[in-house]
């Protein structure tokens, strides 16, 4: 890849109107549902040092189910793969991200990427209770993103938990199999923290550079071993667009994760980390416009990887 990939070609991308009209905002979590439907960002950062940053890209928006990436990287690190892989498979379930079909049918927490899969790695980190775990998992977010200071957005995340009987449901499930080892609220209560901490697409895009380059950051430092970012890759070609996933694999071909706030987090191995944000979700909860981007990101610069 040049020092100068992108061409004007990436604005037209950007600004090119997207038909919303069967979207909303995630207003199952009351808070989302006040956010600006207007906001938009995409940022670029390639292995050559190019770094595009368009529209709201400082703008910090809850990461949601993208946290996932990061319990399931600190799952790894705090614990076998054999241990982790024991207790979650990392099949695609076809199902809703917080559906308990199969828990309930298989007894069974199909992947990493689903809400079953990540309360389960989310009790697998290590720390004396959901403070102590939320404090490790902020320190490491902060060592992808080079942010001084990790913050979790209180409204959004008191909004979740209050709001949250599904997990809570999904827990109690986890918990009768034999999955779940914690306390339940305990876990719920950190695993919700998580899902409230606000980044933007420019911290964001820097993530998927560093699952992109093997684990290592901007100082130079390996922070995730190659075995887990290709874990965590390959999950996000088969699991990380919820029930949309085989369509964005064969359509778009790059590895991704969303969260029902709007970001989706993109990497192209060995290449490039991408983000985007639109609050505007489909019912499966990914980014109409982010979507959108992606495919044409994909289709104009080349980037499926198959």
């Amino acid at each position: 890849m040049s020092k100068n990939f992108f061409d004007n070609k990436i604005y037209d991308i950007f600004n090119k109107e997207r038909d919303c009209s069967e979207g909303h905002l995630a207003s199952y979590i009351p808070e989302l549902a006040k956010i600006n439907p207007n906001l938009k960002a995409l940022s670029i950062i390639t292995f050559d040092g190019e770094e595009i940053n368009i529209g709201n890209f400082n703008y910090r928006f809850t990461i949601q189910s993208i946290s996932k990436i990061f319990l399931l990287a600190l799952a790894l690190i705090d614990n076998s793969e054999e241990e982790v892989f024991h207790k979650i498979s990392v099949e695609p379930t076809g199902d809703p991200f917080n559906s308990t079909l199969r828990l309930e049918t298989n007894q069974k927490v199909f992947n990493p990427f689903i809400n079953a899969g990540a309360l389960t790695t989310a009790s697998m980190i290590k720390g004396k209770n959901a403070e102590e775990k939320i404090e490790r998992l902020k320190k490491f977010i902060s060592s992808f993103t080079d942010t001084e200071e990790v913050n979790i957005n209180k409204a959004i995340y008191e909004s979740e938990y209050k709001t949250a009987n599904k997990n809570r449901a999904i827990s109690y499930l986890l918990k009768t199999i034999g999955v779940l080892e914690t306390d339940v609220e305990d876990n719920l209560l950190f695993y919700t923290m998580a899902c409230a901490i606000s980044l933007s697409t420019k911290e964001l895009a820097k993530v998927g550079l560093i699952l992109a380059s093997g684990g290592v950051n901007s100082k130079n430092e390996v922070i995730l071993s190659k075995r887990i970012c290709k874990i965590i890759t390959a999950l996000m070609t088969t699991c990380g667009m919820y029930d949309h996933s085989g369509n964005f694999a064969t359509n778009v071909g790059i590895p991704a994760k969303s969260g029902v706030s709007g970001g989706i987090l993109g990497v192209i191995p060995k290449k490039m980390g991408i983000c985007s944000f639109s609050p505007i979700i489909t019912e499966q909860g990914n980014s109409i416009t982010g979507v959108e981007i992606y495919k044409d990101l994909s289709e104009i610069y080349n980037l499926n990887i198959f």
